[in-house]
């Protein structure tokens, strides 16, 4: 029989088994259907083309203290935003600059292709049942629109392992990518805009809410803000927006009639870059939320497809 003066040992060694750290959480699975038509399962896996960070919802970075003296080296621009996956749908206009859809993974049963009609579909998960998904459809015929490609370690026994990379959207491409335990993406919420776009003649219409300018700074960060610049000094905040429509395209100059809720309507020209906190921002064009993630509006491609926006209500198709 040992000693009584062990026990206190013994028990100390239990409570630091009991503290200790669990272990880590095996990473998600993400099933990709091969050009074979084979599922493989990837463990360990990660995006490196057809995909980007949303650099306006990064976390802030934390404020430094009074006393603390500047770093060396600049901070990395804070990109570690929520990363979303780059879609152009087939009714976008097809600008080189288009409509881009911008999907958040973890809200996406699945991305399907079809090589033979050169489609991929986009099913967003709605509620627990998959009858319910939003489909969303797209065009691989294009050089580097809806690509995809992901790299993943596979094991491949004695011969070690190896670093696969699967390709979607191009020729014998996968056939369907499969995202782990989605969850349904919540209801649409925030201010309506209706926004109408016309190409070539054939009209399209985007339905978002809390629409609002992006920009980017100079270190490559993101930045959402309220007004949109003009020509000279002006800035207008787009809360207090009624319509906003491109009119005119000439060179580098976009013309935009805005009417603002009290009934005033003026045609100003639209700036692309602008400062913020004393430093140069690029207005990279207005952004939207939609089910499943957002629609980005680029601004160079406005006057091309003859933006027209509608806040708050739609008020039948009016013409610039």
């Amino acid at each position: 029989m040992k000693p009584w003066n062990t026990l206190p040992a013994v028990l100390l060694a239990c409570a630091a088994v009991v503290a200790a750290d669990p272990p880590p959480a095996a990473a998600p699975t993400l099933v990709v259907v091969d050009s074979n038509g084979k599922e493989q399962k990837l463990k360990s896996w990660k995006f490196v083309a057809g995909t980007r960070p949303l650099g306006w919802l990064a976390p802030a970075a934390p404020a430094k203290e009074k006393d603390e003296k500047p770093a060396d080296k600049p901070a990395k621009p804070a990109d570690a935003g929520p990363e979303a996956i780059e879609f152009r749908e087939d009714k976008s206009p097809p600008l080189k600059q288009g409509v881009l859809t911008l999907l958040l993974p973890q809200h996406l049963r699945a991305l399907e292709y079809d090589s033979e009609k050169q489609t991929v579909t986009a099913n967003i998960v709605l509620s627990e049942k998959a009858d319910g998904d939003l489909q969303l459809t797209g065009s691989t015929g294009y050089v580097g629109i809806n690509t995809i490609t992901i790299e993943a370690e596979v094991d491949k026994g004695d011969a070690g392992i190896a670093d696969v990379k699967y390709q979607a959207g191009v020729p014998k491409g996968v056939r369907a990518i499969r995202f782990p335990s989605p969850k349904p993406s919540g209801e649409d919420k925030g201010r309506p805009a209706f926004i109408a776009l016309e190409y070539k003649k054939k009209k399209t219409s985007e339905d978002v809410f809390d629409l609002q300018p992006l920009y980017r700074l100079a270190d490559k960060s993101e930045r959402l803000l309220p007004t949109l610049p003009f020509k000279k000094t002006l800035k207008l905040d787009v809360s207090k927006m009624a319509h906003l429509v491109a009119v005119g395209y000439d060179g580098d100059d976009t013309e935009c009639r805005v009417t603002t809720k009290d009934g005033e309507e003026q045609t100003y020209t639209l700036l692309k870059t602008t400062l913020i906190d004393g430093k140069v921002a690029t207005l990279e064009g207005l952004v939207g939320k939609i089910r499943g993630g957002y629609k980005l509006f680029p601004t160079e491609s406005w006057g091309d497809m003859h933006l027209d926006v509608q806040f708050d209500e739609k008020k039948g198709d009016e013409k610039p």
